[in-house]
């Protein structure tokens, strides 16, 4: 089960949390080690003393947060908090799209990127509206 984003959710204050993420892992923290399990897919079901050495960088941490958020990648995660504040994001041309920025951010606006935000697009729901 994935955490709700906040109401009006802020780039830059994930960007902190992922900060903090990076910090609690290199403090050998208890709470990180069991979210690292929980939502990295290559250290799930990995040991404390396997994460504790494990190579967690910023990539590792932005990635964790974005999948307990209900999204596959913080590239992605980013693109809707970037769009549901105003900005579009230039076309793609490697494959990975987005669904239509002017229907997310309708779309964003509309449920401020709660629950039924993350579990629409979750869902796969956009995939109707990709192009």
């Amino acid at each position: 089960m994935s955490t709700h984003l906040p109401p009006s959710p802020s780039l830059e204050q994930l960007k902190k949390q992922a900060k903090t993420l990076l910090r609690h892992h290199g403090q050998s923290d208890a709470q990180t080690f069991e979210r690292i399990r929980k939502f990295h897919p290559q250290l799930s079901g990995a040991s404390d003393v396997d994460i504790a050495a494990a190579e967690f960088g910023l990539q590792d941490a932005q990635l964790l947060l974005a999948r307990e958020y209900g999204f596959d990648s913080w590239p992605k995660m980013a693109a809707v908090l970037k769009i549901g504040a105003g900005e579009l994001p230039p076309a793609r041309t490697d494959g990975d799209q987005i669904p239509n920025p002017y229907i997310i951010v309708w779309a964003v606006r509309f449920c401020r990127c709660s629950s039924i935000c993350s579990n629409w697009w979750r869902a796969g729901t956009a995939s109707s509206l990709r192009g």
